[in-house]
Formats: C-alpha cells, structure tokens, sequence
C-alpha cells in the first residue's frame, strides 16, 4: 500500500512513496540549487565555511526595517511545481529549515549602525512583493549585549501583502528561552506551510497557513525551540506561477548615524515537501 507520492527534486514531478520512510526525507539544498535576487543590496553567493554549505554576504545599500520584501535579498529553490499542478493534490505540506550560528560577540551582533534581518519566505513570485500567496519570518540581529541581541520579529508576513514586520522578543531567559549571559547560540529557523486546494476558484491554490519556529543552542550545546511560537491564517489563491521557497536577508542602516558593515551568514537550507494524490 502506497502512502502518496514525495517530491523528487531531480526531476521536478513526484514519485510513489512504498513506505512511511521514504515520505519523511529530508533534502538538503546546495549553492548550486539556488537562484538569487539581490533586491536593493549587493550580494554575493557561494560556498559556506565553518561547518556550512551555503554563505551570503549583503553591503549597507538599503533599509530593511525590518525584512522588507521590498528591499532584501532573496536566495531561493524554484521547486519546478506550478501552483496549478498543487490544485491537483489532496495535500500539501512544506517545511524549511536554516541553519546558521549566532553566538554572544558574533559580528552580526557587535554592528551598532546596521541590524542585519533574515528569515525564510515561501511564494509564487521571485520578486516576494509582487506575490500573491505565500508567507515570510525571521530575526533580527541588534548590537545590544544582552538577551534582545537577537530578536524574532512580530509574527508572519504576507508575500506580496505585507511591507515589513516589527520587533518582538523571545520568552524570557530560563526553560528554553534566549540567555546571552548563559553563552546561548541561536542556529535556526523553521518555516512550516499547509496547502489550500481551491481547484473550482479562479484561483485555485495558496497556503492556508503557517508556523514559524526558532532554534537555541543552551550554553551552546542543547538544542531547543524558543516557546514563541508565530503563526499565520492565510487564505490567499492564486492561478500562477510556480512554488518558491529561500532565505531573505536584509539590514536596518537607518536611524544610527553611523555607516553599517556588511553583513555575512554561513547557512545550512534544507526542506521537507510532500504532495498526495487525490
């Protein structure tokens, strides 16, 4: 008996899961799956270091205050699936996860005239401020030496809706939230989406919703998720394009006066996607 089909990126359509396993692999992306846009930044993509395969790097150019999909840098996996091949599923599901290493005195951190902003984002449109579905999140990183040197941003965005997002906190230091002064590290993001099937619409598919997580390193060495949890309602459709999924990055240079450094991130992409027949 066949649990529906998975993903297979080396050819862009879907094969026949025999076995539960099978469904729950998770691929990891290399630089040479990506595309970029480099939105308002210089940008630069190649091979990682320290332990990652993936590494960007964004000069002071604009001002992303904060992950403003007007302006940031967008390094994405064109998933070769229309969203009107998805309208033909019963269910969708994708979950992207990044990984990266920001610990206490990190440059990203140490920087008091640039706050470099990153996260994920899922749409139909490489240009995210002309989508019309998908979703985006993330963190902020800011100068200060304490427990908001990183700092999630407030809640899910809307691709092609939403201008930016705010700053929110993590849950207080102790049982799973971020202590700088305990030496924590933050190493991930976790992006997770639904598919909505709108086949008899006029548009005819989107994302329902969304939830985004984040990873913390306790004293550098146990893994654990931040309880903040954000999450999104979303039953945007659309007719078009195909489905995208990447890293946005950006950086808030205004309002310091002073010039911003150029931001770098080592990162590790990689995803879940499975699609089932009706």
């Amino acid at each position: 008996m066949g649990f529906g089909n998975v993903f297979n990126p080396d050819t862009g359509g879907t094969v026949p899961d025999a076995a539960p396993a099978a469904a729950a692999a998770w691929k990891e992306l290399s630089v040479s799956d990506m595309a970029t846009v480099a939105g308002g930044y210089s940008l630069t993509h190649g091979a990682g270091s320290n332990g990652f395969t993936q590494r960007i790097t964004i000069d002071n150019a604009a001002d992303s205050n904060y992950l403003m999909p007007s302006v940031t840098s967008f390094i994405y996996f064109d998933t070769g699936l229309s969203l009107a091949s998805l309208a033909e599923k019963k269910a969708t599901s994708l979950s992207i996860l990044l990984e990266f290493s920001i610990a206490p005195g990190d440059a990203l951190i140490t920087d008091a005239n640039g706050f470099f902003n990153f996260g994920l984002a899922i749409t139909n449109n490489t240009t995210i401020g002309s989508a019309t579905t998908g979703l985006f999140g993330g963190l902020t990183c800011t100068s200060t030496a304490g427990d908001t040197a990183v700092r999630p941003l407030s809640g899910i965005g809307k691709s092609g809706n939403t201008s930016s997002l705010s700053l929110s906190t993590f849950t207080s230091a102790g049982d799973n939230g971020y202590d700088y002064s305990n030496g924590d590290t933050v190493v991930s993001i976790q992006l997770s989406a639904s598919g909505l099937n709108a086949k008899e619409a006029s548009d005819k598919y989107g994302f329902t919703g969304g939830d985004i997580i984040y990873g913390i390193k306790k004293g550098g060495s146990v893994y654990v998720n931040d309880l903040l949890e954000n999450v999104l309602k979303d039953d945007r459709r659309a007719g078009a394009g195909n489905l995208y999924f990447g890293l946005i990055a950006g950086q808030k240079t205004s309002g310091f006066g002073g010039t911003a450094n150029s931001k770098t991130l080592d990162f590790n992409l990689h995803y879940l996607l499975e699609t089932m027949d009706v």
